[in-house]
């Protein structure tokens, strides 16, 4: 069952808040723009930089809230994030190119995560308590800016 309760989209009883459904919508869109050359290529880097990109975003965040990145997930998530991660990888090392947009992207990513750290890193449950629009903000803009870092950094060949 599949049903929407405030910021979050629920897929059976796992809470996935929108701006992640919406940010690995909008990765996947622009990198398989980037690689439209190729259908094939386009959809499978568009599927790998999406899921890449949210998973290291949910572990880091899971790790540095103090719980187990897979504390809500079933074996077939646990291997998806682990594909996803190894696939990942192997894309950064064929695709990835470090520039100054990248890099400027990251290390808004950093600072932003510093600061959310220093005030707390409050975030958002899916629950009846007011929502917390510091810790949304947070949220959103480190969700944006790791993974648009990584998107706008892959090309076709690294050379190009």
């Amino acid at each position: 069952m599949i049903y929407l309760y405030r910021l979050w989209l629920f897929v059976g009883s796992a809470p996935v808040r929108l701006s992640t459904v919406a940010t690995l919508l909008a990765v996947f869109l622009f990198v398989a723009w980037r690689f439209r050359a190729r259908r094939l290529a386009a959809m499978y880097n568009g599927v790998v930089a999406g899921l890449f990109a949210l998973f290291l975003y949910e572990i880091l965040f899971n790790l540095t809230g103090g719980f187990p990145p897979t504390d809500l997930l079933p074996i077939q998530g646990i291997v998806v994030m682990v594909a996803s991660i190894v696939l990942g990888l192997l894309q950064a090392k064929r695709h990835f190119v470090l520039e100054r947009l990248q890099a400027a992207l990251f290390l808004a990513f950093l600072v932003d995560w510093l600061i959310w750290v220093l005030i707390g890193f409050p975030f958002n449950l899916p629950s009846t308590q007011p929502l917390n629009l510091v810790a949304e903000a947070f949220n959103v803009s480190t969700k944006l800016l790791l993974p648009f870092g990584y998107a706008t950094g892959l090309r076709n060949t690294k050379s190009g």
